[in-house]
């Protein structure tokens, strides 16, 4: 044992020599090769170092160090000591770069750019992906491999793939942000026609840095988005932004969902049977497409990046470099300048590295222009322009000059037009606007006129002026190349004419195979069953070339791409002379977009131009004309202005506003106009003209076209009168069986507090009550939902308005707390004053029993006509106003004994206001006073009207005065004068 023991301490030393000792001969032989290179290479000197820093330590700082920047180049020498930054991440703004030797943000000199704290991809590479970029691709289906998201050009795509069901494929991103910043991108997203072959698109991200303790803690709200497809294969934009610095990862992730018809609606975009195999929006499979991926709010960039070829960069601190402009060129980088291209002979197009030579030109260079028709002497002129930018030499002398040619002002285009269209009138800003709605514009007025009454408006779009572009219009320009779908090199595809606006045609300076779309967007119609699109235009396609001119309808929202359906109406091409018309019907009421869509393949003559659209009953835009009203259908007709009725030939006898004409109640409705019958009766009868409704009656409000007095005026309540023939309220000046009243010594609106209440928690409540009792109709009480604080007198001007309810009796429940009061469940408890009198019974409203005691008092009636689950009739209001001269404040509020909180069974509520006031009392008559007689001076005697019994005095509070003639001469004498007469 002990030997056993003895050899294996031997083995151990044996083994702990033989390691010491390759540790030595690899430390002689490291010190023998760093002389041998150093034999053979220089010693570094300050040139070949660079700065690089540490990795952040954990008292949140690093170490800037130097370092060789060639490692093979040099050895040894001199390197600058370590210095210690206390951040460990840098940012600068945009236009700046970090200088590592100052540790400072520097600008950028002209011919560079930065994106400070950004990156931005423009494109990418087939070869290479950008830094941080990872694509990785699945498939749930073990029978075959998947393509998943793939460079192409200047964007990465995916595109659905019949042949494997489950293909799941992610782009991710790294980045770690040091900084509040943004990501933003640019895609396109369509799903297939053929939805057996559909694709889903996710975008999701995730901050590692500000995870839960599990690492998983995702923001669910913004965190994962599912981008909308897109309209017309437009580019998108989505951008987040990222608030919280941390190491984000984002995730592009698509996945080929087969067999899911049912589940995705059709796509907007051109159909594969529109354009054949010419067009790269066919939709036979699926495809997402990603561009322009911009980060802000990352690390420094420690140098900035000079210009490409073909832009520049003239300032100091550039964020981004500038297109050379058009004939100018410069093939280099780091441009801070662009240089002029040879005017004669030479040409650049915007963003050239090198200049071109000049073709000669021909008749692809220039384009004409149909002026208005001259009424007078029957022709229009024909000009010629050079398309821009001019790129060829005239030397030939191509361009035609300018001539006349006949025209027929009733022909369609020549017709003279107004400076807007039709329902519309020149604005104070010298701008088109719309009419407002049931007013028109037509071609005998230059301004928007109201409709008459017993008219419907007939509401269309009506676009014959074409310059500016007509409102809820827009244009597009779509290039293919090589099957795939790019911008045009113009932004405008549709052109109009400042000084020739009776037509748009398309530009002349898009290129060749281009599709030029136009766009009208209509997000409803006011009718149910839709409306009518008619539009007027001219194909002008020159000989030997190919054109194409389509109608197409997308239905549902724009904002909802992914519900929108795309169809061809109609097509023409080459062979249609001359200008042609062609009308659609809309058979239901939905969103609408409709595009015009035109294509030429070899000459710039050839051109589609637009005369007129007009669309009828549009949601959007006014009327054009006024039609006599149907009496058949009057839902669309206008109606007499407020508080009138229109007269028929029965009731010119009762025009007059002193007269009482023949009312029904507020009780009874109008059955004459229900039925099919009692509209033909109507129609038969000829509607006169508007008339106010009589005094003290209104307008049937359940009437939409009141037409006889009979049927349209409606009496006021008691104690009410008419405002205008519109509303009734009370004026504040009652008379009641010879009594006055004064209401207006209420100060109003005014409060009642009910009694504390108790939550099933304990916590206390109560119920306040905002009370109005007369004034116009737009004076009325409010109830908030939130109020900071409540007086507990009567004034109501301590309550601070921010939501609620404004009627004329309204009730708020307050919750009081340490700090605040709370106010919450606001509700109307009488939106309108019904009535007033001294009966305690009035339209089956009954005043509670414990208020029916004194024959004196005035009840108020108050309804709320809207139902509730617990009140299916609405709510109704009782408040006895009683008189109270021995009261030492001027009113008191207070409920039924039985019904503490004013209301027993939470629909019908009863209240009691006391007062000493007239609005109670009723106002001192002259048989209420005692006579006290003045003496007569100069002829004149007062007599002074005091203490009255039973009343109180006006809101003056002083006693009436009286004055009368009288003598100066003694009765006796006055008497002796009559005997001796």
């Amino acid at each position: 044992m002990v030997y056993l023991v003895s050899n294996s301490h031997s083995s151990a030393m044996d083994s702990m020599m033989t390691t010491q000792t390759m540790l030595l001969i690899v430390i002689h032989l490291m010190m023998w090769s760093e002389v041998i290179v150093s034999d053979v290479m220089p010693t570094c000197r300050a040139q070949d170092f660079k700065y690089s820093f540490t990795e952040c330590d954990e008292s949140g700082g690093r170490w800037r160090v130097s370092v060789p920047i060639n490692s093979t180049a040099c050895v040894g020498g001199a390197p600058n000591a370590p210095i210690r930054v206390d951040k460990c991440y840098t940012s600068c703004d945009f236009g700046h770069f970090f200088n590592t030797t100052s540790l400072s943000c520097e600008r950028c000199r002209p011919g560079y750019y930065s994106l400070g704290g950004g990156i931005r991809i423009e494109s990418f590479d087939p070869s290479s992906l950008p830094a941080g970029f990872h694509i990785s691709t699945s498939t749930i289906n073990t029978s075959g491999t998947c393509t998943g998201w793939r460079v192409v050009s200047n964007y990465i795509e995916s595109q659905s793939n019949a042949t494997y069901d489950g293909c799941v494929s992610k782009i991710s991103y790294t980045v770690r942000i040091v900084k509040a910043g943004k990501l933003s991108f640019r895609y396109q997203y369509s799903i297939p026609d053929d939805l057996t072959n559909a694709i889903l698109f996710t975008f999701q991200y995730h901050n590692y840095d500000d995870s839960g303790a599990d690492g998983q803690s995702f923001d669910s709200t913004v965190n994962s988005k599912f981008p909308a497809v897109t309209d017309q294969q437009k580019w998108q934009k989505i951008q987040i932004n990222l608030l919280t610095p941390g190491l984000y990862v984002f995730v592009w992730r698509s996945v080929l969902i087969g067999r899911s018809r049912g589940y995705f609606p059709n796509t907007v975009g051109l159909r594969s049977s529109l354009f054949g195999d010419r067009s790269a929006s066919r939709t036979d499979s699926g495809v997402i497409r990603i561009k322009n991926v911009f980060v802000d709010g990352v690390a420094y960039a420690s140098e900035c990046t000079a210009c490409e070829p073909g832009t520049y960069s003239d300032t100091d601190g550039a964020e981004s470099c500038t297109p050379c402009p058009p004939n100018t060129a410069f093939a280099g980088t780091a441009a801070a300048k662009c240089t002029e291209c040879d005017s004669k002979d030479k040409y650049a197009l915007k963003g050239s590295a090198v200049c071109q030579e000049r073709p000669v030109c021909g008749r692809n260079d220039y384009y004409s222009i149909d002026s208005d028709c001259d009424i007078g002497n029957h022709r229009k002129r024909i000009d010629y322009k050079w398309i821009e930018p001019k790129i060829c030499r005239d030397t030939n002398g191509a361009l035609p000059t300018t001539h006349y040619k006949e025209c027929n002002a009733s022909a369609a285009g020549d017709r003279p037009l107004s400076a807007c269209n039709l329902g519309q009138e020149m604005g104070d800003d010298q701008r088109c606007r719309f009419c407002d709605d049931n007013q028109y514009r037509d071609d005998s007025v230059d301004t928007c006129r109201s409709c008459p009454p017993s008219t419907s408006p007939l509401y269309a779009l009506s676009y014959k002026v074409w310059h500016p572009l007509p409102d809820f219009m827009t244009t597009e320009c779509v290039q293919m190349v090589d099957e795939k779908q790019y911008g045009c090199d113009s932004d405008v595809s549709w052109l109009s004419f400042p000084d020739v606006k009776h037509y748009i045609r398309t530009a002349p300076a898009i290129q060749r195979g281009a599709y030029h779309f136009l766009t009208l967007s209509v997000p409803g119609f006011r009718r149910p069953n839709g409306g009518e699109i008619t539009f007027k235009f001219e194909i002008e396609c020159e000989e030997d070339d190919y054109c194409l001119f389509l109608f197409m309808e997308s239905k549902g929202s724009p904002r909802q791409s992914a519900a929108q359906q795309t169809a061809l109406i109609k097509e023409w091409d080459q062979r249609t002379v001359g200008v042609q018309s062609y009308r659609y019907r809309v058979q239901q009421n939905i969103s609408l977009a409709f595009s015009w869509i035109f294509q030429r393949n070899s000459s710039f003559q050839s051109n589609a131009k637009i005369y007129e659209v007009v669309v009828t009953n549009p949601m959007v835009g006014s009327a054009v004309r006024c039609e006599p009203c149907p009496m058949s259908n009057i839902a669309h007709c206008i109606t007499c202005p407020s508080g009138q009725y229109f007269e028929t030939a029965g009731d010119q006898s009762t025009n007059n506003r002193s007269t009482t004409a023949p009312a029904i109640t507020s009780g009874e409705r109008s059955r004459e106009l229900e039925t099919t019958r009692g509209r033909n009766r109507l129609a038969t009868k000829v509607l006169q003209k508007c008339r106010q409704c009589p005094r003290n009656t209104v307008i049937n409000a359940s009437l939409a076209f009141p037409i006889g007095a009979r049927n349209s005026c409606v009496e006021c309540g008691a104690g009410l009168v008419d405002d205008k023939g519109i509303s009734c309220y009370s004026d504040c000046h009652l008379d009641l069986d010879g009594d006055s009243f004064d209401l207006s010594q209420v100060r109003q609106p005014f409060l009642h507090r009910g009694g504390r209440l108790f939550m099933a928690s304990g916590a206390q409540y109560y119920h306040l009550f905002n009370i109005t009792l007369c004034g116009r109709p737009n004076f009325r009480a409010n109830c908030v939902n939130n109020i900071t604080s409540i007086d507990s007198t009567d004034n109501a001007a301590t309550v601070v308005e921010e939501s609620g309810v404004r009627s004329m009796i309204c009730r708020s429940t307050i919750i009081p707390d340490r700090e605040h009061t709370f106010a919450t469940q606001s509700v109307s408890l009488g939106d309108q004053l019904i009535g007033i009198t001294r009966a305690t019974t009035y339209q089956n409203i009954t005043v509670h029993e414990e208020f029916r005691t004194t024959n004196s008092d005035i009840h108020f009636y108050y309804s709320t006509q809207v139902p509730t689950i617990a009140c299916p009739a609405g709510r109704w209001l009782t408040l006895t106003l009683r008189c109270a001269p021995q009261l030492e404040q001027n009113l008191s509020v207070s409920t039924p004994v039985s019904c503490p909180d004013g209301t027993c069974d939470g629909c019908t509520f009863h209240l009691l206001v006391r007062t000493k006031t007239a609005a109670a009392c009723r106002l001192c008559r002259q048989t209420d006073y005692e006579t006290v007689v003045g003496e007569c001076v100069e002829g004149y005697q007062q007599i002074h009207l005091v203490n009255p019994k039973g009343c109180v005095l006006s809101a003056d509070g002083t006693h009436p005065v009286q004055s009368r003639h009288c003598s100066v001469i003694p009765k006796q004498v006055q008497i002796g004068i009559g005997l001796v007469a």
